[in-house]
């Protein structure tokens, strides 16, 4: 075989050894929130160094070239009370399912503090296929999926949402299909006083 074709086969088995990765890893955490009635514990987490931490993971595995990709937020202001490793765990599974629904345009992941402070806003924004407004609700479902024919385990949001109500926090989703999709987190008691 070429040396295109080899490149492509290794790319090929390296993105297919990550998907079933990222599966079993879902399995195993839905497992342990399943089987577990205890809180999450909460720590001060600043969410812009996870929101940039995620971005550049998605970036450097699976940029799109025709996709800009971006943070906004304010680093002075974006303490949270939250468990970074189940939070880091959302915000993956929503940039990663914002770049397989969209080819152009842009991904915009955003924080903002709002109603002075008591919530913190975080929205994943992309300009691709979007979500017909009837399955909504219907894709926080385990093993559903907006399209067969794109990879994926169907367990993503269910995990997201699975995760966020443990946490006491709440997910929506606001998309227009042809124009895009805004996947919105508002987490409590966003503002910290650091002594």
């Amino acid at each position: 075989i070429s040396p295109e074709e080899k490149k492509e086969f290794s790319k090929i088995i390296y993105t297919n050894c990550h998907n079933i990765t990222s599966m079993m890893n879902d399995v195993l955490v839905i497992a342990q929130l399943d089987s577990s009635n205890e809180v999450l514990p909460l720590e001060p987490v600043h969410i812009g160094l996870i929101c940039h931490h995620e971005m550049n993971k998605l970036k450097k595995l699976q940029q799109k070239p025709d996709i800009h990709y971006q943070v906004e937020g304010d680093k002075s202001n974006d303490l949270i009370y939250s468990d970074p490793n189940h939070f880091g765990i959302i915000i993956s599974h929503l940039l990663n399912n914002a770049n397989k629904f969209t080819n152009q345009g842009s991904i915009t992941l955003s924080y903002r503090p709002e109603e002075e402070g008591r919530i913190m806003c975080i929205c994943v924004t992309d300009t691709g296929c979007g979500i017909p407004a009837d399955k909504s609700e219907w894709i926080f479902e385990r093993f559903t999926k907006n399209d067969d024919f794109i990879p994926g385990s169907g367990l993503g949001l269910y995990l997201c949402r699975r995760i966020m109500t443990k946490l006491g926090h709440r997910i929506t989703i606001e998309s227009t299909p042809g124009k895009g999709t805004r996947v919105r987190l508002d987490l409590k008691e966003a503002e910290l006083e650091v002594e």
